[in-house]
């Protein structure tokens, strides 16, 4: 334990549920889940949100005799019809980032693209400047990179030099203000 560093846990936040102080939390969070691994196998935890949802292995294999095909994703809580609905929108927002790129839009030619209309130099948007057009372009960029180009916060805020909060401050200023780019960047 704390030999790895993954980007998807956030392990400051889950040892904060067992101590203030990171050793004590440790050794709180080892007895922990000693305890667990202690109780064996739990069916309630057994396979994915379909599994649970529908009841187990064996309606599910009912279901399916039955001619019943239930659509499910073991990384999916909850029942069939909230699984298609996240599908559905997966879908959608992997079809729209491959039309982007298809159209030959990244992340620099965006900046670019605005850096341009804006009349500044590009790097000015990497900078920590509180320039009112910088300001304007940046909250742009922010806008477009996440709303119309589909990526994330943090990866925007990381190429801005950004806290994620600072990006999603930027989105909300330029959708207040109408600074959608309209004539930037495409829909798609």
């Amino acid at each position: 334990m704390g030999q790895f560093e993954f980007s998807w846990l956030d392990a400051r936040y889950v040892l904060s549920a067992f101590g203030r102080k990171i050793k004590q939390a440790r050794l709180r969070y080892e007895e922990y889940v000693a305890k667990g691994v202690g109780k064996g196998r739990r069916e309630d935890l057994t396979g994915g949100g379909l599994l649970r949802s529908i009841g187990g292995w064996q309606e599910l294999k009912r279901q399916r005799r039955s001619g019943n095909r239930i659509k499910g994703d073991e990384r999916i809580l909850r029942g069939a019809d909230f699984v298609l609905q996240v599908l559905e929108h997966a879908d959608e927002k992997m079809s729209r980032q491959a039309k982007i790129r298809a159209q030959g839009w990244d992340f620099k030619a965006l900046s670019g693209k605005i850096a341009q209309q804006f009349d500044i130099d590009v790097q000015m948007m990497f900078t920590p400047s509180k320039d009112r057009i910088v300001s304007r372009a940046r909250a742009m960029l922010c806008y477009l990179a996440v709303r119309r180009f589909m990526m994330s916060g943090a990866d925007v805020a990381r190429k801005l030099n950004l806290t994620p909060s600072m990006v999603s401050r930027a989105i909300h200023r330029a959708e207040k203000k109408g600074w959608m780019g309209d004539k930037i960047a495409p829909y798609s």
